[in-house]
């Protein structure tokens, strides 16, 4: 076997193996990974009537109505009668009012009836108790834009507001904006509203904590996004993140391609042919 071929064959041998070798210790790093973090499970389902009945929460009727300053609003009640809480909800006018169910109000506002979800040693999931939310969660886009067209693509600006119904008919709320794509963005925004010639909006919107991932609220979130303009976001708690997979990323990587080019050269060489007499 001539020199050159020979080198390209044990070359060959010697990524494989280092290839083989870092893919080996990946897959305990992913199995490890995967062992050790217990994401939370979560059942979501919407609800589109107007008048909502759920078992342990209060009566919860949605109306169209104004609120006290003459503006649009649905008005959230909880319980019965006199009795009942109100609450004003501002959210898009839709082009047609008090219509039967929320079906016109998908891509704004969704009422959600939520419970996380566990498994038992045989794997069959159930229902966690004391896991139960009621949950309205409306969608805003940046003033000053219009919804169906520059407010739909500055997805960074989108604001999501939370009216979490207790079993005790209390009303918790809260506001959440959409994520950055990578830290090195957040850093950024974060940079652009401290300074002082930032424009108020980016200053409000910066002082708004971010969606986490995985979270419930990012979530319920996914409910009121239009099903076509959906942000592409990854999540960097997953197991092939490199934080997770270390060193054995670029092994496996280098390895593999080397192993490609030798086994290439390898085969593609053709030995000094007999000589005749």
């Amino acid at each position: 076997m001539p020199h050159r071929k020979r080198n390209a064959w044990l070359l060959t041998l010697i990524f494989g193996a280092a290839f083989l070798g870092a893919a080996w210790f990946m897959a305990h790093k992913i199995d490890r990974f995967n062992k050790a973090r217990q994401f939370q499970h979560w059942h979501i389902e919407p609800i589109r009537g107007r008048i909502i009945r759920v078992p342990g929460f209060p009566l919860v009727t949605l109306a169209d109505s104004e609120d006290a300053a003459g503006n649009f609003a649905v008005k959230l009640s909880l319980g019965e009668g006199d009795a009942a809480r109100v609450q004003f909800i501002q959210v898009r006018k839709p082009p047609a009012l008090n219509l039967p169910d929320l079906g016109i109000y998908e891509e704004w506002l969704r009422v959600l009836a939520i419970n996380e979800v566990v498994r038992d040693e045989a794997g069959v999931q159930s229902a966690k108790p004391g896991s139960e939310h009621l949950m309205v969660v409306v969608r805003r886009t940046p003033e000053g834009f219009d919804p169906a067209s520059w407010g739909s693509v500055r997805r960074t600006e989108w604001l999501f507001d939370y009216y979490d119904i207790r079993a005790d008919g209390s009303l918790v709320t809260q506001s959440r904006r959409w994520p950055m794509s990578s830290d090195r963005y957040e850093k950024a925004f974060q940079t652009r509203a401290a300074a002082p010639d930032s424009a108020p909006r980016f200053k409000e919107l910066a002082a708004i904590a971010p969606l986490q991932e995985r979270t419930l609220e990012y979530l319920a979130a996914l409910h009121v996004i239009p099903k076509l303009n959906v942000p592409k976001y990854k999540f960097t708690d997953t197991a092939f993140s490199p934080r997770v997979l270390g060193w054995t990323l670029p092994v496996c990587m280098l390895s593999g391609l080397g192993f490609t080019l030798a086994l290439f050269f390898a085969v593609a060489m053709r030995g000094k042919p007999a000589s005749t007499v």
